[in-house]
């Protein structure tokens, strides 16, 4: 997770190296048109401004050359961590024995062992986590939990507090004044059963 967010944060920075570039460029073709001053003071200071503006498009294009250089990406995280830790904040993830597992979305997901037999064939390669979404209009996805155990996979349940077929069904401050709670329980309850049924301790997250 530490490397997809400093790839992000880089990612970010050379956004904003770019618009900068873009706005110093434009500030330096203004400085460098020809016109008029009413003073030699006025030409000094034009000039005095041109010369910081270049100096300023240098430095930011040697920043950009250093940000999107992948062998930049060790040093990148160390200063990262390093700026982080005088501000108080910890970069560090949260164990050295964590680890990337390869994850696929299915949107509504109902034929996911089908699509996947293919994907996986197609991969070379088993998919240890399966993602499927369900809304506030549908119980607990027990023949998905029970079949995801099976076939050894992770089921991750992103269970969204709307209806697909009508996004403002479900309005956020009832779920928190509980008129949703017995929903939500039996949501629960289903789960746990699922979980006995097919053996696993934790078939979903």
């Amino acid at each position: 997770m530490l490397a997809v967010g400093v790839v992000t944060s880089l990612r970010n920075e050379v956004a904003a190296k770019e618009m900068q570039i873009s706005k110093l460029e434009g500030q330096f073709k203004d400085l460098s048109r020809p016109r008029l001053v009413a003073t030699k003071s006025q030409g000094i200071d034009s000039a005095f401004q041109r010369e910081q503006v270049q100096a300023s498009l240098s430095e930011l294009a040697q920043n950009m050359a250093r940000l999107n250089d992948p062998s930049n990406m060790e040093d990148a995280i160390k200063a990262r961590e390093a700026a982080a830790t005088k501000l108080g904040l910890s970069l560090k993830p949260a164990s050295s024995a964590a680890r990337v597992q390869l994850a696929v979305a299915f949107p509504y997901g109902y034929n996911w062992p089908l699509v996947l037999n293919d994907l996986e064939t197609v991969l070379g390669r088993k998919v240890p986590q399966i993602v499927v979404f369900r809304d506030f209009s549908q119980p607990f996805p027990d023949l998905d939990a029970r079949e995801a155990c099976a076939r050894g996979k992770t089921l991750q349940i992103t269970w969204e507090p709307w209806h697909f077929s009508n996004p403002k069904a479900v309005k956020l401050e009832d779920v928190a004044a509980g008129k949703y709670d017995a929903y939500i329980d039996a949501y629960a309850a289903a789960r746990a059963r699922s979980a006995a049924k097919s053996g696993c301790a934790s078939p979903t997250k």
